[in-house]
């Protein structure tokens, strides 16, 4: 009994989603459009992040093949 309740609670909020997003489609875009910029900062700085650590860690590697 369960799972059809699962089914039927996810068709309806599915439902819901579409009904709303179909009435407040202006009102989301302008959602989607503050959010990407933030999202694309965020995306660029864990990129940075990412890639200078990768730096260090072969310039680490062939530091210590040096030494030996």
């Amino acid at each position: 009994m369960g799972k059809y309740l699962s089914v039927f609670i996810g068709i309806c909020m599915f439902a819901a989603g579409v009904f709303l997003l179909k009435r407040c489609l202006l009102d989301f875009l302008i959602v989607v459009k503050g959010i990407i910029p933030g999202v694309l900062l965020l995306a660029g700085a864990v990129s940075v992040v990412a890639g200078i650590s990768e730096f260090k860690d072969v310039h680490k590697t062939s530091r210590g093949k040096e030494q030996q």
